[in-house]
């Protein structure tokens, strides 16, 4: 049953090894798959990209009002 399975698996391996194998599979799953996920993502990046935005612009009005202070 081993040497089946093992037969198998270089059989599997062979074929997805053909570029017309690869390109099917990158044109059929893996592109739309990853399309798929940035559009799912797309909203939580650019909340977070805006929240960062925003610390760092907090960050440096307190770093400027901080040397204000300072230097009174």
């Amino acid at each position: 049953m081993s040497h089946i399975s093992k037969q198998l698996i270089d059989k599997m391996i062979c074929e997805l090894d053909k570029d017309e194998n690869k390109l099917l599979i990158n044109d059929k799953i893996l592109d739309p798959a990853v399309k798929y996920i940035g559009k799912q993502l797309y909203p939580y990046v650019l909340t977070l990209t805006i929240i960062m935005a925003m610390l760092m612009l907090l960050m440096l009005y307190f770093f400027k009002t901080l040397h204000k202070v300072n230097i009174q």
